[in-house]
């Protein structure tokens, strides 16, 4: 079976969310967005001793991804330049896959930042 091209797969993946409504679909973007996010955060973590921890791991990074993809997304379109021309849609799935990767570390970095922001 040979390799579909990237566009035929992302014509799937926009056919599939437009199906779904408008509101089911956004939903939808944050939800894979942030069940990514959170599978890779789980491949950066330790090893975990018992068979629920990876669940909770992976529970606690979607939850934190769809909490905050909408706030963050809505935010970074702000701050981003119009010769852009990115909408806050275009930023659900991939800042929410950002923010259930590294909510984890977020007490490290934001304050790194913040100090480098300050210099």
């Amino acid at each position: 079976m040979a390799a579909e091209p990237t566009t035929l797969k992302t014509a799937l993946a926009v056919a599939a969310v437009s199906a779904l409504g408008p509101l089911a679909g956004e939903y939808a973007l944050i939800l894979m967005g942030s069940f990514g996010g959170a599978l890779l955060a789980l491949h950066r973590a330790e090893p975990m001793e018992k068979w629920w921890q990876p669940i909770l791991h992976v529970g606690g990074g979607v939850t934190a991804g769809l909490l905050f993809a909408g706030t963050g997304s809505a935010a970074a379109a702000h701050l981003l330049p119009d010769s852009l021309g990115i909408s806050t849609d275009m930023l659900w799935l991939p800042l929410s896959a950002g923010v259930s990767m590294f909510w984890r570390d977020a007490d490290k970095l934001v304050p790194d930042w913040l100090k480098r922001r300050a210099e």
